[in-house]
């Protein structure tokens, strides 16, 4: 099964990627084969943005790790810590979700052609409108050692004149997070265009704690 899957993505790799329907198959075939890795944490992040892709709820391992680093980010403290910071950035960084991606791909004797500095941008655009509409969400089901309730991602509209000038410059979208606490506290909080956690908005609309 596994040769039939990387036969298929050969193919497809090999096409010029303009559409979304191209994009979300790629990644459809780059998930089945991270499932037989779901121990190799060097993925986490090409995971995120894969089940972002294909998912509207988020209910996979790559979601209970990514929980349990925002629970501490929003109900410790807003002040972000570099290790805090580094971990988070690992996940939804653009810059990590390239390198592994080029990392799987090489790994399988693919061409990582896709993660050039043209291709790429064109991926992210298509990408980006398969997300658009499409926010994630996590949905606390009972778990009482995190604070979170519910958390959502969504894209943002960005700011910038040219949304392909703003990727090529900064390691993320521009990615809102709301969440609510099982206390019934809300927190935005709104990813720098920079790429980095410190510079970037927590507004708090109720309490955290308390």
């Amino acid at each position: 099964m596994r040769e039939a899957i990387v036969a298929k993505l050969k193919e497809e790799l090999a096409q010029p990627i303009t559409t979304e329907r191209q994009v979300v198959y790629i990644l459809v075939e780059l998930r089945k084969l991270l499932d037989s890795r779901e121990r190799d944490a060097r993925f986490e992040s090409l995971k995120f943005y894969c089940d972002w892709a294909m998912h509207t709820k988020m209910d996979r391992s790559t979601a209970r790790n990514f929980i349990s680093s925002v629970d501490a980010l929003f109900s410790a403290s807003p002040n972000i810590t570099q290790e805090e910071n580094d971990r988070l950035g690992q996940l939804l960084y653009l810059e990590s979700f390239r390198n592994q991606l080029r990392a799987l791909l090489l790994s399988e004797g693919l061409s990582d052609r896709i993660c050039e500095s043209a291709e790429w941008l064109n991926f992210l655009d298509c990408y980006s409108r398969v997300i658009e509409d499409c926010p994630l969400v996590y949905q606390n089901r009972g778990d009482s050692a995190t604070a979170v309730e519910q958390m959502i991602f969504e894209k943002r509209v960005s700011t910038a004149v040219s949304q392909r000038i703003s990727w090529a410059e900064a390691r993320s979208f521009p990615i809102r997070w709301t969440v609510r606490f099982r206390n019934g506290g809300l927190a935005h909080f709104d990813l720098s265009e920079s790429g980095t956690l410190p510079g970037s908005t927590l507004t708090v609309e109720s309490p955290l704690s308390g």
